[in-house]
């Protein structure tokens, strides 16, 4: 797939066996291009550059994605080779199983890459990383374990141990057969980046793509009382510049609705103190935010918080 100075956002797609000179699944180029790619999978893609993205100037985003058993014909990053200043950002992704002992994971030629609550294991490469002039500027909260050409090596050796990172064993449920979900005794369950938003369940957020669900540990659930927040789905959504939801209350409550982003960095304060019961319209005025996938948290004192993904267009 090939975007030339455009800012697309993908949602729950897979990329799996596609086979390209450079970048096996995805081609990005362009200084004013800003692509996002949410809940994606990249599966046995295979290049000579970059097996699953070959990365040329502007900036691209991953959350919850999976990166897998990516392979070369020739060149190196078996997952991405990013150049001339491209601006990347990895969250909560899962890098595993993928298959060439000859090259670094990525390749990053001055490109600025920041990398949260993921997860990089057994994989088969030269190293995680390799970099030039500019590479990984922040690492935090994440798992680097099993990699056949080092963990915490070269460019990633100054993150080993900090900042939430560690080298452990993420025990997937069957990394054998390509299932990268967390199995029940997974290290990284509930020690994600404590500021991003709770997992579905209502737990502190899990590392990598894919959650363990703790909702269910077979003890019978008491029936739930009518709901004293409810959250409607916002419109429109994707949407440019403004978008509505709507807020309903059981009763009076004090009340926070904030705009985060996909790091759970704050961006806007939309709605905060004591409202009375009844349907409250807070508007999402995104003027001055730049393109890509934020977050709509509401909370209501002492209760957890609701989240809706928006996406904004430009």
């Amino acid at each position: 797939m090939l975007c030339l100075e455009s800012s697309p956002q993908f949602v729950n797609m897979r990329f799996i066996n596609n086979i390209a000179d450079n970048g096996g699944a995805v081609y990005i180029e362009g200084p004013t291009s800003n692509v996002s790619f949410t809940d994606c999978q990249f599966i046995g893609n295979i290049a000579s550059n970059g097996s699953s993205l070959y990365l040329y100037m502007g900036s691209v985003s991953f959350e919850q994605c999976l990166f897998s058993r990516g392979g070369l014909n020739s060149g190196q990053g078996t997952v991405a080779y990013a150049y001339y200043g491209t601006s990347i950002d990895f969250v909560s992704c899962t890098i595993a199983g993928n298959l060439e002992p000859d090259s670094p994971l990525m390749f990053l030629f001055n490109s600025p890459t920041r990398i949260s609550n993921s997860i990089i294991a057994e994989n088969s490469c030269s190293a995680p990383v390799e970099s030039m002039i500019m590479g990984v500027t922040e690492l935090n909260y994440t798992t680097i374990y099993g990699n056949s050409g080092g963990n915490w090596v070269g460019p990633l050796e100054e993150f080993d141990g900090v900042n939430g990172n560690v080298e452990e064993d993420p025990a997937f449920l069957n990394s054998d057969d390509g299932d990268f979900h967390l199995a029940e005794n997974s290290p990284c369950i509930d020690t994600g980046n404590p500021n991003l938003p709770n997992d579905p369940d209502d737990t502190v957020a899990d590392k990598g793509a894919f959650y363990y669900d703790q909702s269910f540990n077979g003890v019978e659930e008491q029936p739930l009382l009518p709901a004293d927040l409810t959250l409607s789905p916002a419109w429109p959504n994707p949407f440019n510049a403004r978008t509505t939801v709507e807020l309903t209350l059981a009763r009076s409550h004090y009340v926070e609705v904030e705009l985060v982003d996909v790091l759970g960095r704050q961006v806007k304060t939309l709605l905060t103190g004591v409202q009375p019961a009844g349907v409250h319209r807070v508007e999402v005025n995104a003027s001055g935010l730049a393109a890509g996938v934020y977050l709509l948290r509401a909370q209501i004192e002492g209760q957890r918080s609701q989240v809706q993904k928006l996406v904004l267009l430009k």
